[in-house]
């Protein structure tokens, strides 16, 4: 699947498991455009069993669980963390370290990079954590130790 379509894919998933209806922007809408709503929940489906087919890595999934949980689909991203088992913490902190802006670079600037910046990951994090048993915020924070992004990473969940 090309990267645009697993973004729109995810944000699929991420509308349909929010319990939201799929609602499209107004553009020049096609016929096509009706039938891919009308496939939502078939598509929701196989994108979610995609996800757990054993061939999606471990990083992947770490960025897609926080990725849902940011679109408000807390009950995918628990399911993904929770999949993720023992590593999930340390996984998650790498995941979170990817959206932290090298300094002096253009993703630095604010409004710059990614639609998802790290002070949203965070709380977004922290939620779906906050409903899991395991692995808590500290475990994330503990792991984030470790990257040379660390304190960004420690501080932002930490300010939740």
């Amino acid at each position: 699947m090309q990267p645009r379509c697993l973004s729109v894919a995810l944000a699929l998933v991420a509308v349909a498991c929010s319990g939201a209806d799929p609602i499209l922007p107004d553009v020049d809408a096609s016929p096509a455009d009706d039938l891919v709503v009308a496939r939502v929940p078939g598509f929701v489906d196989e994108i979610t069993e995609a996800l757990f087919d054993g061939q999606t890595s471990p990083a992947t999934l770490a960025r897609t669980a926080i990725a849902v949980a940011a679109s408000a689909a807390l009950h995918l991203a628990r399911k993904i963390v929770t999949a993720l088992g023992e590593p999930a913490a340390d996984l998650l902190a790498r995941a979170l370290a990817e959206l932290v802006p090298i300094s002096g670079s253009a993703a630095a600037a604010p409004g710059a990079g990614s639609d998802l910046d790290l002070a949203a990951a965070a709380a977004a994090t922290a939620d779906t954590l906050s409903r899991l048993p395991a692995p808590s915020l500290d475990d994330v924070v503990a792991a984030a130790a470790a990257l040379p992004s660390g304190p960004a990473v420690a501080a932002a969940l930490r300010a939740v």
